[in-house]
């Protein structure tokens, strides 16, 4: 009879042991393309996305790449998808739609596509043509505190 009672905790110890590794750590959302890019949304203190970072994994398909790139079109095409033009507003400054400017600093290129209501910022190699990472901020959606 003493055998059930050890065998129990025992069950249960492995049983909560998986999640119990994760518990420090805060959770997040991620989506992945077909093609392996990842899109990670972070989400304000009342739950509305202010954030969202576009990268490739390094690891996909059983391939590892030490420098996952994405192209500009990638990037692009998934800023189309996640922020529609109305949400965007206004390009920011009087520029004209879909206009861009690049700044380079220390080898980093990071070239920006401004909205009214939300930039989107590519990160890459400075002599690379690909980016390495994108982010979409909301610029009335307050990110501070989490």
């Amino acid at each position: 009879m003493t055998r059930l009672p050890g065998s129990l905790i025992l069950l249960a110890v492995l049983l909560s042991a998986p999640s119990d590794r994760f518990d420090r750590y805060r959770p997040l959302a991620s989506y992945e393309t077909e093609t392996g890019i990842q899109i990670l949304p972070v989400y304000s203190e009342k739950g509305a996305v202010c954030e969202i970072s576009i990268e490739r994994r390094a690891y996909h398909d059983d391939r590892v790449s030490v420098k996952p790139t994405i192209s500009k079109d990638e990037v692009l095409s998934l800023f189309d998808q996640l922020v529609p033009p109305l949400e965007r507003g206004d390009p920011a400054w009087k520029l004209p739609e879909g206009a861009e400017f690049t700044e380079v600093d220390g080898g980093t290129r990071a070239t920006h596509v401004m909205y009214q209501n939300v930039s989107l910022v590519m990160y890459g190699e400075e002599h690379n043509e690909k980016y390495a990472v994108a982010i979409i901020t909301w610029k009335n959606v307050d990110c501070k505190g989490v």
